[in-house]
């Protein structure tokens, strides 16, 4: 090759393709050779290479063991690769392209390549690229096994020194049947298959996999429409075992609430999750940079270990979880009879409130015996609305209940009402440190009694 002969091509070519075999060349040169240099008006020809090595800069993988074939017409060279590796993965396909050959300032470069081989291999590639090296995600600390096919799309100028800022590139890919180990919050992922995409504005990745196992639908985006230095994570599960969604929240760290630690709860029933993670990119995450919401459907759940009602059976059960909020809302078997309820717990106020519409049931003149230190025996129901802290210590109740099945003793009074006797209350019950301290907004009718008005217990109860 002349050095005259399209020099800063042949530089580049000299620099980044240091070994191989060249074959069959054909070459076509117009030239114009009167001046003190040539200049070159038109190339065209063939050249065969084998076993070649392409160095695109020092520190991005280079392509080995090439073999394919250079085409020039029309001021465009066109190499079709039909072999080659790329840390240790295999090229099935690729093409690189300079345009223009001739007179480029600078020419510019692309390759389109077809590559296969495990997941670990497709990994170290994508770190060379500059991807996921930094504290957001440090890819060389995931430990992954599986097939991966990969199209890599890359463009360049033709010059001497390449960074990684100074090409442009694209991954897409598919990961079939691979395990991911030691992925960040100690989290694994078997039997994935997953498809993505790389390119210097996002990493996305989405497939099916199962996560914490559990067999989870999963979307992870770091910036594109998750925001520049932003990440989101999108987990689904369908019909998964409560028992088992109960265990991972408190793995990662959510214990409970407002009374409720899930850790001594025993849950059985099936549940569908919808988790949405947003969080920053690029650092080392701390749980409070980690906004999560997630929504959760029950079915024929059965929880023992709940505050106040011990015990909930046969309940289907609609949640939405928040840093901020919690709303849940259904039906079960509560003190034997099914309950409808609705629970929020607004934790910027540190106020939670339960409103339930209740048939009659025993367990619920249990309930209200306790509350209020009256004898209540048989059977009640009706609607009750609780407001309290999240140290469940003071309450607020209003009840609207039928006293109808009742059975009530007060003793100072010297009044009983038999569960024979009609009955109504509508009132308000005043809880502090968990003592009855005022019964407000009494109107009772039941059997030979009728009251309004208030009862003051005093501070003590």
């Amino acid at each position: 090759w002349p050095e005259w002969l399209v020099s800063k091509t042949r530089s580049w070519v000299g620099r980044k393709m240091p070994q191989g075999q060249v074959e069959d060349i054909r070459l076509h040169v117009i030239s114009d050779l009167t001046g003190e240099r040539p200049r070159i008006s038109r190339l065209d020809g063939t050249v065969t290479m084998r076993d070649a090595r392409l160095e695109l800069g020092a520190r991005l993988p280079a392509f080995t063991n090439i073999d394919g074939r250079l085409t020039i017409t029309d001021n465009r060279g066109e190499i079709i690769l039909t072999d080659g590796r790329v840390q240790g993965l295999a090229l099935s396909t690729g093409k690189v392209e300079i345009v223009p050959v001739v007179g480029g300032k600078p020419a510019m470069g692309s390759t389109d390549l077809r590559l296969t081989g495990d997941v670990s291999d497709a990994i170290r590639v994508a770190r060379r690229f500059g991807f996921g090296s930094g504290k957001g995600m440090d890819l060389t600390r995931i430990d992954a096994v599986g097939q991966s096919d990969l199209t890599v799309r890359t463009n360049f100028p033709v010059r001497g020194k390449l960074t990684p800022a100074d090409i442009g590139f694209m991954v897409e890919g598919t990961v079939n049947n691979a395990t991911f180990t030691n992925l960040p919050l100690g989290a694994d992922a078997r039997n994935a298959n997953l498809a993505f995409t790389i390119d210097p504005s996002q990493f996305l990745i989405r497939g099916d996999t199962t996560l914490f196992g559990i067999p989870s639908k999963v979307v992870y985006q770091r910036g594109g429409a998750a925001g520049a230095g932003r990440a989101r994570l999108d987990v689904s599960t369908v019909d998964s075992d409560l028992a088992r969604v109960g265990e991972v929240a408190v793995a990662l760290g959510y214990g409970g609430g407002d009374g409720v630690d899930l850790k001594s709860l025993t849950m059985s029933g099936r549940a569908n999750v919808e988790l949405r993670a947003r969080f920053p990119a690029g650092r080392t995450l701390q749980r409070t940079d980690v906004e999560v919401e997630t929504d959760i459907i029950v079915q024929d759940g059965n929880f023992a270990g709940l505050p106040l009602v011990g015990i909930a059976r046969d309940a289907d059960l609609v949640m939405y979880l928040s840093r901020n909020r919690t709303e849940i809302s259904g039906n079960g078997t509560v003190f034997g009879a099914l309950v409808d309820f609705v629970v929020t717990n607004d934790r910027d106020r540190d106020l939670l409130q339960i409103k339930a519409d209740a048939p009659n049931a025993s367990g619920l003149a249990v309930l209200a015996s306790q509350l209020s230190g009256f004898q209540i025996g048989g059977a009640l129901g009706g609607n009750i609305e609780l407001a309290t802290g999240s140290d469940l210590t003071d309450f607020e109740v209003n009840l609207d209940l039928d006293l109808n099945e009742a059975s009530i003793d007060v003793p100072a009074l010297a009044w009983v009402k038999l569960p024979a006797e009609d009955g109504r209350v509508t009132t308000r019950l005043i809880l502090r440190d968990g003592r009855l301290v005022a019964i407000e907004d009494i109107d009772l009718a039941a059997g030979s009694l009728e009251a309004a008005g208030r009862v003051d217990f005093g501070l003590r109860g």
